[in-house]
């Protein structure tokens, strides 16, 4: 049985969606000059949750895929497969 709040935000997400892509955050940016970074992703760094820094040359090489997602609200089961 669907609560009143899920009836709602069934009628509501596709209306969200649909705003979302309609403005600038559904717009395909392209680096048609071919223009290179400033500063190379392998020269970066960054700080972590718990303080520490991490280089991001040791992954000089290496593919890699940064997914951004929200700090300390607690494990995400369906992101099992990126915590490995």
């Amino acid at each position: 049985m669907e609560t009143f709040k899920q009836k709602v935000l069934r009628f509501l997400y596709p209306l969200i969606r649909k705003t979302a892509k309609s403005g600038k955050n559904g717009t395909v940016l392209n680096n048609e000059n071919n223009t290179a970074p400033s500063v190379s992703f392998y020269q970066q760094k960054a700080t972590l949750n718990n303080g520490n820094s991490i280089d991001f040359s040791i992954y000089s090489g290496k593919k890699i895929l940064i997914v951004n997602t929200a700090s300390n609200c607690g494990y995400t089961g369906q992101y099992a497969e990126l915590q490995k």
